[in-house]
């Protein structure tokens, strides 16, 4: 079979549109990787993981070396379709292989560590996330933090809005000691007295709710009756799934893309 013969040529074309398909996997990597550095970054701090940066640097590292890889690919089939002489064409596509032999197991090793960060951000993000709901009376970052994750990603408490009825999340100096039926349970810590609302802050407000937000007095502690769930002007998703959800959305791609890359590799040695 000579090597200008129709099957050749077809199956050289093949593999053309097929690294031309993968060079362009590399676009969800990127942008997956600007995804945690515009979106994920916040989670971090409850976290205290480099997760943001590491496998963020990762993904784009990632994406470009598959871009570069797979379009050399792209490149060199395409010669090898026109190419008058096998013997021209062996060694380049050869090494080609061997490149992207050695890609996938740098696409494994991406995807091993970005299921494990994933997992111990999750695990993490649930005991930092109580640790900054119990400070946000006190600490200016703490505050900052929630109430920017909770308004980004519309969610409020860590399993749902009735967190914050365990948290005295109140300043005690702006509390009117006079208007009792606000309190909904007063604890003692040692000496010190921790007054617990049926309230939630500002930031866990839905702003696609048609009625002004009642983010107070929600188990009805001072009104004629409590808002019902149906009536609830405050989100009811808790942060934490928040944050699973978009942790599976940034393992998925990569893993995704790492079998295809394999099959890949599987048709260019045929």
């Amino acid at each position: 079979m000579g090597v200008n013969s129709t099957k050749h040529r077809c199956l050289t074309l093949t593999l053309v549109i097929f690294n031309a398909i993968l060079s362009l996997c590399a676009i969800p990597l990127i942008g997956v990787g600007f995804y945690l550095k515009e979106n994920v970054a916040v989670y971090t701090y409850f976290t205290d993981s480099p997760y943001n940066v590491t496998f963020r640097n990762m993904l784009f590292a990632t994406g470009m070396l598959l871009m570069c890889i797979h379009s050399l690919g792209a490149a060199l089939f395409w010669i090898a379709r026109t190419a008058k002489s096998s013997s021209t064409i062996t060694c380049p596509i050869g090494v080609y292989v061997i490149i992207v032999f050695v890609f996938v197991w740098v696409m494994l090793a991406t995807a091993i560590i970005g299921f494990k960060q994933t997992a111990s951000m999750r695990t993490n993000f649930a005991s930092g996330f109580r640790l900054a709901m119990a400070a946000y009376n006190s600490t200016e970052k703490a505050k900052e933090r929630v109430d920017v994750l909770q308004a980004a990603h519309q969610c409020c408490g860590l399993a749902n809005y009735t967190d914050w009825f365990e948290v005295a999340w109140h300043n005690s100096k702006y509390l009117d000691v006079f208007e009792v039926g606000k309190i909904y349970q007063v604890r003692s810590y040692g000496q010190q007295l921790l007054v617990l609302l049926d309230s939630v802050p500002f930031s866990c407000c839905n702003v696609s709710s048609p009625r002004p937000c009642r983010h107070t007095a929600l188990l009805g502690a001072f009104t004629i009756k409590p808002a019902a769930v149906r009536d609830l002007t405050v989100y009811r998703r808790g942060c934490h799934d928040v944050v699973t959800r978009s942790t599976v959305f940034v393992f998925l791609p990569n893993f995704a893309i790492f079998l295809i890359v394999l099959f890949g590799l599987l048709v260019s040695c045929l």
